[in-house]
C-alpha cells in the first residue's frame, strides 16, 4: 500500500466532496458524510486542527472506498 498524504480533516472534506459525497450532519468535531451511490455508507471525518492519523485516514478512506492515489489526485 502506497504510504498516505498527511492531511487534515477540513482538507480531506474537500476532497471527498469532490469525489460526491456530502455532508449529512455535524455533532461536534466529526461530520457524517453520505454518498447518492452508497445509500447505507456513512464515513465520519475528525476535524481538527492537526493531520489526521494514518489509521483513522486509512479507516476513512477504506470506508469511502478511495485509494490512496486517487485521494492524492483529489487533493
Amino acid at each position: 500500500m502506497p504510504k498516505l498524504p498527511q492531511v487534515n480533516g477540513e482538507r480531506l472534506l474537500r476532497a471527498l466532496r469532490k469525489e460526491g459525497w456530502q455532508i449529512d450532519r455535524t455533532r461536534g468535531s466529526p461530520f457524517i458524510l453520505v454518498h447518492a451511490k452508497y445509500p447505507t455508507r456513512t464515513i465520519a471525518v475528525p476535524v481538527h486542527n492537526r493531520p489526521l492519523k494514518a489509521g483513522t485516514l486509512a479507516a476513512i478512506l477504506k470506508g469511502a472506498d478511495i485509494t490512496p492515489e486517487r485521494l492524492r489526485e483529489l487533493l
